[in-house]
């Protein structure tokens, strides 16, 4: 009886102990650490402007923010925990720690077009990781022209010759026509077609966010000439016909969105090649009409080493 009751009580240690065991266990257990948006949201959404951040332009608007944050609830008791941060896009998402309780997200580029939250990151807490958060990085990606509507030329002392306007609106990566934003373009590569043209290369445009009308911006090139002034060689004419050979010159037009530094800004490459490119182009001047040849858009994004047809010196025309 006594070898009985012994062992009856050892056992009872036995299963005291496991039950310290297990509960120790539990007590100790990390919940998931959890990934939030500023509000409590389960995803962002944010822009990539061709490497343009927060705080560098004075005119991003707030509806074109390339830079979000996200919190972190670490959901640990350790009062210094290791977080460490990752992603699956690490070529397109710079993830900035802060500290424990968050972190701030910068666009190195875009999401596949159409292809929703495809970008995620993940937080590990003490070796503990969180479920994967899904981000959404957008861009300006395809942008459509309206056919030109050609007019004579109503300048003061420069009534000959033609001018004609063209209505653009654009699109972001899901097919949504983007509201407006600063823009510019830039004017490369001027090539003479006609012996002694002495039109040269038109000053540069850009479009403040405030001048769009509606969704669109419009682009207006003029060749116009009067008398008593610089007489345009060769000469422009009017009526605008499409059936003339005579070439005067042509050049690149490339758009880019998110900046709209000061005319002039030519050739100038801190301004003129800043924000995001998708659109393309030759511009073709004849002495009775334009022509606007080889669009590019969407800009398919450069595979290293090869450039992106935005890019500085990257032409179009010929």
């Amino acid at each position: 009886m006594r070898e009985n009751r012994e062992t009856r009580w050892l056992r009872g240690v036995e299963f005291f102990a496991a039950a310290l065991a297990c509960c120790s266990s539990m007590a100790t257990a990390q919940t998931q650490p959890v990934i939030t948006g500023p509000t409590g949201g389960s995803s962002v959404a944010f822009w990539y402007l061709g490497g343009i951040y927060p705080g560098c332009c004075s005119d991003i608007t707030n509806e074109y923010w390339t830079g979000w944050t996200v919190n972190l609830a670490a959901n640990t008791p350790d009062p210094n925990p290791a977080v460490y941060w990752s992603t699956n896009s690490p070529t397109k998402i710079q993830i900035v720690p802060n500290g424990s309780t968050g972190a701030s997200l910068i666009a190195l580029g875009h999401s596949a077009p159409g292809g929703g939250y495809d970008i995620t990151i993940t937080a590990t807490v003490d070796g503990v990781s969180s479920a994967p958060f899904p981000v959404l990085i957008s861009t300006i990606w395809k942008v459509t022209q309206s056919a030109p509507n050609p007019f004579a030329c109503n300048f003061v002392g420069a009534l000959n010759g033609y001018q004609a306007t063209l209505t653009n609106s654009a699109t972001d990566i899901n097919g949504v026509t983007i509201i407006p934003l600063d823009l510019h373009e830039s004017l490369e590569n001027t090539v003479s077609k006609y012996p002694s043209e002495n039109w040269g290369s038109p000053v540069e445009g850009n479009w403040a966010a405030g001048t769009w009308s509606g969704n669109t911006w419009i682009d207006t090139v003029a060749l116009c000439w009067g008398t008593g002034t610089v007489v345009g060689v060769p000469q422009t004419v009017w009526p605008w016909s499409t059936s003339g050979v005579t070439e005067i010159n042509t050049l690149t037009q490339k758009f880019w969105f998110g900046s709209a530094p000061p005319i002039p800004h030519s050739q100038n490459p801190s301004t003129d090649f800043q924000g995001a490119c998708p659109y393309v182009q030759s511009v073709n001047a004849y002495t009775d009409h334009v022509t606007w040849t080889n669009v590019i858009t969407p800009v398919p994004d450069p595979v290293p080493p090869n450039k992106s047809a935005c890019a500085q010196g990257q032409f179009d025309n010929s």
